[in-house]
């Protein structure tokens, strides 16, 4: 098998003192075996914000969402 690699995608939102992180993960089908995508494929959705395995894609589509209170004052720094 090819290295196949996924990708990881990162949404930061900052409003009214709240900091909310989305992580959208991409994993291609075929860097796991079958046993893997029947575990994925039956507990993958118990555990995160949204997840799917997209078969016309070839790919395994997860995301978690995540929110933290910012402190006082805090003040965004862009990068």
């Amino acid at each position: 098998m090819d290295n196949v690699k996924g990708t990881v995608e990162h949404e930061r939102i900052i409003q009214d003192g709240l900091q909310r992180d989305i992580f959208t993960t991409r994993i291609p089908v075929e860097c796991v075996d079958d046993d893997g995508l029947g575990l994925l494929n039956y507990w993958g959705v118990e555990d995160f914000d949204f997840a799917t395995i997209s078969r016309e894609d070839g790919e395994f589509v997860l995301m978690y969402k995540v929110d933290h209170f910012l402190p006082d004052g805090y003040e965004e720094v862009r990068r």
